[in-house]
């Protein structure tokens, strides 16, 4: 099952304008990443903003040595345009109401994967690639933790923000198994995701879209085997009480420059250690639309 840009399932065409954010179309989102662990959003960043992100990973690249792949992680902390991804009008508020407002940066990466025959000399036999030339894909799994919570749900969420024209299959495009995560007993019956499973879906996208999807959600990173160099941005949110992933101390001169908003994502949730875990007066209190939690989750 593949959705081309601009469809998907009933329910996760979100536009990026922070405008149609509404309770109605939060409440249809919330519905649609419930049952299948992902929602899109479409059209969310600017033309600017994607062209400042290309210009970073174009730095990056040439700091490596032009890797045929590259999965960059902490890069909120080096590229202030990764980091505003974070507080992103148009994600955020999505974010919020689906995690509840007690919640951190937890993790961002930018992700290139060069074209497969650029990068391996790939070639084919009757449309599939010859054994031995197989690296560029990631096999099924879970973003972590290991071991999983299995019974904790809804703790942390990815946000991959597309930066190439993906909006065909076959460019490195992520697969999900849609549902996975509300199932802690679920395992593909193979690992080796270059073999298509029943109800998979591939992800299509063009250049400023966006998919949410859940930390425990099954997924895959397909082959690239267009001339296109895939690019994305990853920004990840948890719970204030898991441990952060880009950092063990943020450096203060991050806090320093932040919006009060930046000040929670990036841990300062005030003096008191119990803030982690039950949330005080945060700023993104503000976004969210349902009820007051009862805890320091929104559900």
């Amino acid at each position: 099952m593949i959705f081309p840009a601009g469809f998907g399932p009933p329910g996760t065409q979100l536009r990026g304008d922070i405008g149609m954010v509404t309770p109605e179309l939060i409440e249809q989102t919330k519905r649609t990443f419930g049952r299948d662990g992902f929602v899109m959003l479409r059209g969310v960043l600017s033309a600017d903003e994607i062209a400042a992100l290309h210009g970073d990973i174009d730095a990056l690249l040439a700091e490596k040595g032009q890797p045929d792949a590259l999965s960059s992680f902490g890069a909120a902390l080096t590229f202030p345009n990764v980091l505003r991804l974070a507080e992103h009008e148009s994600v955020l508020p999505v974010v919020v109401n689906l995690l509840g407002y007690n919640l951190q940066l937890h993790l961002s990466s930018l992700n290139v994967k060069k074209p497969m025959q650029q990068a391996v000399g790939a070639h084919f036999q009757g449309g599939r690639i010859d054994s031995g030339k197989t690296s560029g894909g990631i096999d099924w799994h879970r973003d972590g933790p290991s071991p999983q919570f299995p019974y904790v749900h809804d703790y942390s969420v990815k946000v991959c923000f597309i930066l190439s024209d993906l909006s065909e299959p076959g460019r490195g495009n992520t697969k999900v198994i849609p549902g996975s995560h509300r199932d802690p007993a679920f395992r593909p019956p193979s690992g080796d995701a270059s073999q298509p499973l029943p109800g998979e879906v591939q992800i299509c996208g063009a250049p400023g879209d966006v998919m949410i999807f859940a930390q425990n959600l099954w997924h895959s990173a397909t082959f690239n085997l267009s001339p296109i160099e895939r690019r994305l941005a990853f920004i990840g949110y948890s719970a204030c009480w898991m441990r952060p992933v880009d950092y063990a101390t943020i450096p203060e001169a991050m806090l320093e420059a932040a919006s009060p908003v930046m000040r929670q994502l990036l841990g300062d949730v005030g003096p008191s250690t119990f803030h982690h875990y039950m949330a005080g007066e945060m700023p993104l209190k503000a976004l969210w639309l349902g009820d007051e939690p009862v805890s320091c989750y929104a559900h």
